[in-house]
């Protein structure tokens, strides 16, 4: 692995770790440090540091999150984004390796000097210092003293937390993933297979972020819609929205009005919640306890039935 010292501080690692869990797709640099409010030097190297602690990837131009690190940080309140942040700053051994040699009562400025030497870091050693403490401070894994910074790690309960938290969503996701396979035909789920982590993600937020389980359920469905336009020669030019891109696909007669309904659904529901008021009746929308699971069933029901009628002329509701 090749280690990069990069001036990050805690608060600009959280708000880009968090964008690109919520852009989805959207989750180039520009629109990341938009998102954070920072510029895109900072964004850009907060991101760095959130793929050196295994939080994000990147494709091509695009950062993804990697799960289940990235949604439980995101998703987590204060104190658990500090737990988890420990856990993961103590399995990077970069960081392990200076916050011992601050146990053994080294000063940070020598620590991180000889922590750039053995793990061939490039940039600066007092960059390499201000990162590290800033994180390990936020996380409570070093506090200042009179004396100076000391490492006050204790692993044991914070980890075994952290282990039991990963361990229930773990589980969770490999629920919901089997639910999803019971739901879709067997091509649909091969057809769907790049967007399975982005379902799964939805499908977890049912119940605790009812919002973002609708948004992030029919972006997916967009983004399927699209696949299947850009597949069947379907001109989307200009196409804003589930509803404009259904449009398209039914003006050229690659699916029935029975399909633009389910198409128009989804829009709508994702559209109430985009949007702060609603021009109509000049207020906003409140998330009723049963609609993000119920669109999310829609959703998958409107895949199926919109493929077989496209990929194999069956017509199935």
């Amino acid at each position: 692995m090749t280690y990069e010292a990069v001036e990050v501080n805690h608060r600009s690692f959280i708000d880009v770790i968090e964008a690109v869990c919520v852009l989805d797709s959207r989750a180039t640099l520009d629109i990341i440090a938009e998102y954070s409010d920072i510029a895109n030097d900072s964004a850009q190297k907060a991101l760095k540091m959130a793929m050196q602690l295994g939080f994000v990837q990147q494709e091509s131009t695009l950062f993804k999150p990697i799960h289940p690190f990235a949604r439980l940080f995101t998703d987590a309140k204060t104190n658990e984004k500090k737990a988890i942040l420990k856990f993961k700053l103590m399995e990077y051994e970069p960081f392990k390796f200076f916050a011992n040699l601050i146990l053994k009562g080294q000063d940070e400025t020598r620590a991180s000097c000889k922590t750039q030497m053995v793990y061939n870091f490039s940039g600066s050693p007092m960059i390499l210092r201000n990162t590290f403490l800033d994180l390990g401070i936020f996380s409570r894994i070093f506090v200042e003293k009179e004396t100076g910074i000391e490492t006050v790690f204790d692993a044991e309960p914070d980890i075994r937390n952290i282990f039991e938290s990963i361990s229930n969503t773990l589980n969770e996701e490999a629920q919901v993933e089997n639910f999803i396979s019971t739901q879709l035909d067997e091509d649909v789920l091969e057809y769907v297979r790049s967007f399975i982590d982005r379902l799964k993600t939805a499908a977890l937020r049912i119940s605790s972020n009812s919002k973002s389980c609708v948004k992030d359920t029919a972006d997916v469905f967009e983004d399927f819609l699209k696949k299947i336009c850009s597949e069947e020669s379907v001109d989307i030019t200009g196409a804003n929205g589930i509803i404009e891109v259904g449009n398209r696909l039914k003006s050229a007669s690659k699916i029935t009005s029975k399909h633009q309904g389910f198409i128009n659904f989804i829009g709508h529901m994702r559209n109430a919640f985009k949007h702060t008021t609603d021009s109509e009746i000049n207020a906003t929308w409140d998330v009723s306890s049963d609609l993000p699971l119920n669109l999310f069933l829609v959703t998958l029901t409107a895949m199926n039935s919109i493929f077989l009628c496209i990929k194999r002329t069956e017509y199935i509701l």
